[in-house]
């Protein structure tokens, strides 16, 4: 009985590791997306500092520093406290488990997805940099698990884990566009599998979404037609955590077994550039001016000071660099890579030119009250 239970769970392993099954009935997420100007989850009032412990997220924009902590997003400003978006989830029996930050590419807007869990709601929401007002609440009602501006910041592309409908045999989409002026719904792809990373090309014209386990391949889509997928890139059952891209027609992932290459005219083509394992927190970066890339290699395990390691065009490793702190949530912004310590309640920022970090400061110390308007504005 035991031996054929195992052989069960181990087909079912290979068939979710395999191609999407094409025959998949998908349904909009639209259900689960409700559009508000008065959330119940989070407000922006006059500052009361409880604490700034427990870090989930940092990013420095301009000269505004943000930071998330499970009550609420504080801005700073000349290390004074000028700012505070309230969260409520404790008032709803939610527990704040993540939030991440993601700013567009002209740094005007910063999008912000809070997590409490794969089937309780999350907050997708948009701050403006200039007035540091929000601009729009979406809660969605399930898990979602990545988010990203287009180049042109028109759009963005969120992808959710796998949800089925309840009601029916039907799965909802997990990979959907809203527009970033006013967060409404646009249009979904059709695909329902879990989603662990998307971006847009170079010139917005196809999305790529790298899939979440049990399927390891990475789905490309045409922003215009998304009911036809483009390709579905994968080798050997390897899973795949990042994504960027080379040119128009190929493209780079990060897998277990190193930095693949990819072409768009051919699912087959496949060539492994760089050779190393990799775990299944890193991330990769392109930076267009210099034509390097930048692997944030967790190697000794995403519980340990990870190493930033440049790499040339050709995906040689040019300089190696450890960090002295566990830092993670990572995010990019301009040359400046962003993350926390969360041991020691610290905000990081790594200068990508200097090669150097620039600042390594614990929280506690910025406690300064300021008022802040009440409301969203």
């Amino acid at each position: 009985m035991y031996n054929t239970a195992k052989i069960l769970i181990i087909l079912l392993l290979i068939v979710g590791c395999g191609k999407e099954e094409k025959n998949i009935k998908l349904i909009s997420p639209l259900d689960n997306l409700k559009l508000t100007n008065n959330s119940i989850y989070i407000s922006s009032n006059d500052i009361k500092i409880d604490s700034l412990n427990e870090i989930e997220a940092f990013i420095k924009i301009k000269q505004f520093k943000f930071i998330a902590t499970n009550n609420g997003i504080y801005v700073l400003e000349n290390n004074k406290i000028t700012k505070q978006y309230s969260f409520h989830f404790k008032n709803h029996n939610l527990e704040l488990l993540s939030v991440k930050f993601r700013p567009n590419s002209n740094n005007s807007k910063l999008l912000f997805i809070t997590s409490t869990g794969q089937s309780s709601p999350a907050l997708l929401s948009q701050i403006d940099l200039n007035t540091l007002n929000i601009d729009w609440i979406n809660e969605y009602s399930k898990q979602i698990e990545s988010a990203n501006y287009s180049n042109n910041s028109n759009l963005i592309a969120i992808g959710t884990g796998y949800n089925k409908n309840k009601e029916s045999s039907k799965h909802y989409s997990s990979l959907f566009l809203i527009e970033s002026t006013n967060g409404k719904f646009l249009d979904y792809f059709r695909q329902g599998e879990s989603v662990k990373k998307i971006k847009f090309s170079d010139n917005d014209q196809l999305l790529y979404s790298v899939l979440d386990w049990p399927h390891v391949y990475t789905y490309i889509w045409s922003i215009n037609e998304k009911e036809k997928i483009i390709g579905s890139y994968g080798k050997d059952s390897t899973p795949y955590y990042d994504i960027s891209t080379i040119d128009e027609q190929t493209f780079i992932s990060i897998g277990k077994n190193g930095i693949s290459k990819w072409n768009l005219s051919n699912e087959d083509k496949y060539e492994l550039l760089y050779d190393k394992y990799i775990n299944a927190g890193n991330k990769i970066f392109k930076f267009k001016n210099t034509e390097e890339y930048i692997l944030i290699d967790y190697f000794k395990g995403t519980s340990k000071n990870p190493s930033i390691k440049y790499l040339n065009s050709d995906f040689k490793l040019t300089y190696s660099t450890e960090l002295k702190n566990n830092v993670t949530n990572i995010v990019k912004s301009e040359f400046i890579f962003n993350g926390i310590d969360r041991d020691n309640n610290s905000i990081i920022a790594f200068d990508i030119e200097k090669r150097a970090v620039t600042l390594n400061l614990k929280i506690d110390s910025l406690i300064v009250k300021t008022t802040a308007n009440n409301g969203y504005n």
